[in-house]
């Protein structure tokens, strides 16, 4: 079953394994709002980070995120200010610049976790 009852959105559940470490937090970004995280972190020297479209947040790759780490990629998924678990209002931001603001803060955050990683991003829409 992909869609879970107990969180509504969300499609699949984060498979952890020996290898493959699941987790979720928040993570401040420089004005405070707080972004919705998800990783499957191993230990490769290889990271995914997704970020989602509008009208989207990242509990719709949970299922895509699992395969990359099962092979040993290290995936992140950042859900958007206003979107999904993230802080902020619902769908609405005053100027886009605070979303291009908020995908490279992103990926810092990201490359300090992993500081001799190879980032790659995948964005949607």
């Amino acid at each position: 079953m992909l869609h879970q009852k107990d969180t509504p959105g969300d499609w699949g559940q984060a498979r952890e394994t020996a290898n493959i470490s699941v987790a979720s937090e928040h993570i401040a970004m420089p004005d405070g709002c707080k972004l919705f995280l998800r990783s499957w972190t191993t230990s490769s020297t290889n990271v995914l980070l997704i970020l989602h479209g509008l009208g989207g947040h990242g509990g719709w790759y949970i299922n895509m995120a699992n395969e990359p780490a099962t092979h040993g990629l290290s995936v992140y998924t950042i859900e958007h200010r206003g979107y999904g678990r993230s802080q902020g209002r619902r769908g609405h931001i005053a100027s886009y610049r605070t979303w291009v603001e908020d995908c490279p803060a992103s990926s810092r955050e990201t490359g300090r976790r992993h500081p001799d990683a190879n980032i790659y991003l995948l964005r949607h829409s």
